[in-house]
């Protein structure tokens, strides 16, 4: 019974040192789980709100339809939401990109920054005039809207810890371990993903480590990532430290629990670039008496300028009645 035993804790060391993981053809859950774990799992893939905000309804005021006569004005309503319901959100540029139109104010962009509330809806009003057609033949235009706002999105996923003492006992006993795995993004267009897969929880406290987990920064959202600067990007963990990183990031802090990118990261094309980081958790981590366990956070956070547009088609003929 004992060869057994040791058989087994020796397998499951050689998954922690390794990272070894489950075949890809299981359910991604079934990645996070140790032979020895009765493993609970909140791992979430999609983000519940990736659009904070949108832009609503595009509306030509002072004309009907979508045709103006030339040398016209024309009023420009750009209607916005924040689908945010718990925070403002801060719009930095409010514009539009009036194509063969001419704007009634610089660089067409008439708004200051303004800052949105939980759940507002929220209206700007934009002039722009029509284009010269000496002829009979109608010009097509186009009329964009363009919006750039600042946010904060963030991950938390959970890594839990127990003591070798306590798997012993439980293979004796052909029982498993009773664990909760939680990998959870926050709102917002850009998800920051935690692949915490290769790290079999629960994971024995006695194999210090290092353990491998690798971040995406995925756009989940409709419109694109301005940008993303340095130091706005950083990964925190309790009671653990980063040992190794890509070279994109840095670690920081006396723990050694912190990391933060140390230059401008882009956020291009369906397939993202993944971040290697490697922790070990810290000695004095310690699985209090009475417990079988003990859960750590990782959380992932992020502030950046996120960039959304639409656009509405408008016709400059002669033949156009205001």
């Amino acid at each position: 019974m004992k060869n057994k035993i040791f058989a087994t804790i020796l397998i499951l060391t050689v998954i922690l040192f390794s990272g070894c993981t489950m075949p890809d053809t299981l359910p991604v859950g079934d990645k996070y789980c140790a032979e020895i774990g009765l493993c609970e799992k909140d791992v979430k893939e999609e983000v519940e709100i990736p659009d904070i905000i949108t832009i609503k309804e595009i509306k030509f005021l002072t004309i009907s339809g979508e045709r103006v006569s030339p040398n016209t004005t024309v009023d420009v309503m750009v209607k916005l939401k924040n689908r945010d319901e718990n925070k403002p959100v801060n719009l930095e540029d409010v514009r539009i990109n009036p194509g063969i139109f001419s704007c009634g104010c610089d660089g067409c962009n008439c708004n200051d920054s303004y800052e949105m509330n939980p759940g507002q809806i929220k209206s700007f009003t934009f002039t722009i005039k029509s284009p010269d057609n000496e002829g009979t033949i109608a010009m097509e235009g186009q009329v964009s809207a363009s919006v750039k706002y600042e946010y904060t999105s963030s991950r938390k996923a959970t890594i839990t810890f127990t003591k070798k003492r306590t798997v012993v006992e439980y293979i004796e006993g052909g029982k498993k371990i009773p664990i909760h795995i939680s990998n959870v993004p926050s709102d917002g267009p850009v998800d920051l993903y935690l692949d915490i897969s290769q790290i079999q929880q629960p994971v024995i406290l006695d194999n210090p480590g290092p353990y491998n987990m690798y971040l995406e920064v995925r756009n989940k959202g409709a419109g694109e990532v301005d940008k993303i600067e340095a130091d706005d990007l950083n990964l925190t963990m309790e009671n653990m430290g980063f040992v190794d990183c890509s070279e994109e990031f840095r670690v920081i802090g006396r723990l050694a629990n912190q990391v933060k990118n140390n230059k401008k990261i882009t956020v291009r094309g369906p397939n993202p670039k993944k971040y290697y980081f490697a922790i070990r958790p810290s000695s004095l981590l310690a699985v209090p008496q009475g417990q079988l366990t003990m859960t750590k956070m990782i959380t992932a956070k992020s502030t950046y300028t996120y960039r959304i547009s639409e656009s509405r088609n408008l016709l400059v003929s002669p033949r156009a009645q205001i």
